[in-house]
């Protein structure tokens, strides 16, 4: 399984040759390949072992699972329902306001005018 995988072909490939012994090419690299295929599949054992344990865990309070978030799912409904609505005319396209004072119309001062004019005949 590690063979096709890129990270391990990564591994191998970049990796792994830092620790090579030149004298004893072969037998450093078998070593760190032996290393590496040990540590993998002591992390596909744990993987195994976590599944089993989660696999257990979850047909025993599967129900709990389920009716937990479905209870706080409503909860969290019922509260939108009842909350009150924003109010959404003080707010309309080309506006912002500021302290109650409408800004629909920015001021332009003759450097901005000038400096887009200049940019303008560009």
């Amino acid at each position: 399984m590690a063979l096709s995988n890129p990270k391990a072909i990564l591994i191998f490939g970049a990796c792994f040759p830092h620790f090579v012994v030149l004298e004893s090419y072969w037998q450093s690299y078998a070593m760190l390949a032996a290393a590496f295929l040990l540590m993998e599949a002591v992390a596909i054992f744990a993987y195994a072992l976590a599944g089993r344990f989660a696999s257990r865990f979850a047909s025993e309070k599967l129900p709990a699972m389920q009716q937990i978030p479905g209870v706080t799912m409503c909860i969290f409904g019922i509260l939108l329902l009842i909350s009150p609505q924003p109010s959404r005319t003080w707010l309309t396209f080309g506006q912002q306001r500021c302290n109650g004072a409408s800004l629909a119309k920015p001021r332009i001062t003759k450097p901005q005018v000038k400096a887009a004019s200049f940019m303008s005949k560009r």
